[in-house]
């Protein structure tokens, strides 16, 4: 009865020690790629101008202003077009959202400066809120 618990404790440690060998050499693989794999998606990013991208760090925007156009009304809901002027410090993916009483939301990527247009829907009058994020959010207030 001895001989075959010990010959199940040897599979055992032959398993443990194949899974280390594993491990290692996974270890070994994804230190020696992950550099690569990064230096091939950072070019990707500066390739395409769009560095500030991820949040954190990226690109500054400001609103340079805005303007809202009703488009249609009925029974009290309004379609808006709302254009929003951006400036940003470095290309980077802009989103726009506006809230309040009115909602909607739009992307773009911006080079220095540009409109984003967003269409939006709501109350036939209000106020609200157009948020801008890319590396920072800024916020204005807004009635209509």
């Amino acid at each position: 009865m001895k001989l075959r618990n010990n010959q199940k404790a040897q599979g055992l440690v032959e398993y443990a020690l194949i899974l280390v060998l594993i491990a290692i050499v996974v270890i070994v693989i994804l230190s020696l790629l992950g550099t690569r794999v990064s230096e091939v998606f950072s070019q990707i990013n500066s390739g395409l101008g769009l560095s500030g991208i991820g949040g954190g760090g990226g690109a500054t925007v400001s609103i340079t202003g805005t303007n809202i156009t009703p488009t249609s009304c009925f029974g009290g809901t309004c379609s808006f077009s709302v254009q929003v002027g951006v400036t940003t410090d470095q290309p980077a993916a802009v989103n726009v959202t506006v809230s309040g009483g009115m909602s909607g939301s739009a992307s773009a990527t911006i080079n220095s400066s540009g409109t984003i247009s967003v269409s939006a829907s709501g109350t036939e009058h209000g106020n609200g809120q157009i948020c801008v994020s890319a590396g920072n959010t800024v916020c204005t207030n807004i009635s209509w």
